[in-house]
């Protein structure tokens, strides 16, 4: 026995398969139409923020500058005074380095190598960001003096590639 429904039109019936085939297609369309709105819904709030953000840089910002303050219980207008602002600099020192190593042992050899070589105090400092040992010689105070002293470290051979470095203390 076959089951019949009645399907939009009044004066035909169909059978079962094609009542599932016209539900798919039903649903099928419901579910394009449905993620079609999303995408313009998510689109026009993408849009309004953009213009949002771009309206908010340029309007002009309201800067309350005469602005007196006013003691609420004695009504009186209150004397504002800034305390001095206190900058601290950084003083920037100049460091020789002379050479990088992976280990402490290789920085400790090329030490022991020039070190009666030089007439400078030298150390062996390892670099964290680097991740490597340096050996340098103490701050200098001025870009000049460190700048003399490389000079003349580039001198000695194995030494050409002293540099100065900025240190920031």
């Amino acid at each position: 026995m076959k089951q019949t429904f009645k399907y939009f039109h009044k004066y035909r019936s169909i059978n079962n398969c094609e009542y599932n085939y016209y539900l798919k297609l039903i649903r099928s369309i419901f579910l394009m139409l449905s993620s079609t709105l999303v995408l313009i819904s998510c689109s026009s709030v993408q849009e309004s923020e953009t213009k949002s953000s771009d309206s908010t840089n340029t309007a002009s910002t309201y800067v309350f500058d005469n602005v007196t303050l006013v003691d609420s219980i004695n009504n009186s207008e209150v004397e504002i005074v800034e305390s001095p602002v206190i900058v601290e600099k950084a003083v920037e020192l100049f460091i020789v380095q002379i050479g990088a190593f992976t280990t402490q042992e290789k920085a400790e050899l090329f030490l022991l190598k020039f070190k009666n070589k030089i007439n400078y105090d030298l150390n062996i400092n390892f670099n964290t960001e680097k991740g490597l040992h340096v050996i340098q010689l103490p701050p200098f105070r001025t870009k000049e003096e460190a700048d003399k002293v490389r000079d003349e470290l580039r001198n000695i051979n194995e030494l050409e590639g002293t540099f100065t470095v900025p240190n920031y203390k």
